[in-house]
């Protein structure tokens, strides 16, 4: 498989995930690789597939009162993540959960950093797509999270 990462981890079991969902369409509480993708569920499904949270724990993060629509409740991530993920200060290592609130939509956005300034992400208009780090439109970053110490090596 051909991608950002393999030039830096040919057997990168991130990569190997992230590359199932490439090209997936998105739709609000898509949770399938090729059928549908939410910009939330979509990396939360990726780190379960890498093993670093707990098959189907998804389901408990997106709890729907915690996630409505101009509702932001770090506390709840904080607690949510703290067994499986470190925050950090800023995305600066392969595999770093961004969390970001679209300030006009007022919804959570999760996207996943890359090697050479790329993340892969889930938008609206363009379903799961890697595109370059930069946070266009009224998005406002809220919090990194680490969930590898060795980020896309292995």
């Amino acid at each position: 498989m051909v991608g950002p990462l393999k030039p830096k981890c040919a057997n990168c079991k991130l990569w190997r995930v992230i590359s199932q969902w490439l090209g997936t369409p998105f739709r609000y509480g898509g949770k399938t690789p090729q059928i549908a993708a939410d910009c939330t569920t979509f990396p939360l499904l990726v780190m379960e597939g890498v093993g670093a949270l707990p098959k189907g724990y998804w389901r408990e993060v997106y709890e729907p009162s915690k996630w409505k629509r101009g509702k932001i409740d770090v506390d709840y991530l904080v607690e949510k993540f703290k067994d499986y993920a470190e925050f950090v200060e800023a995305p600066t290592r392969c595999g770093d959960a961004q969390v970001l609130f679209n300030l006009s939509t007022r919804r959570l956005h999760i996207r996943i950093s890359l090697p050479d300034n790329l993340v892969v992400e889930a938008l609206p208009d363009l379903g799961v797509v890697i595109g370059a780090d930069t946070v266009q439109g009224p998005r406002g970053f809220l919090a990194t999270l680490r969930f590898f110490d060795w980020g896309c090596e292995r």
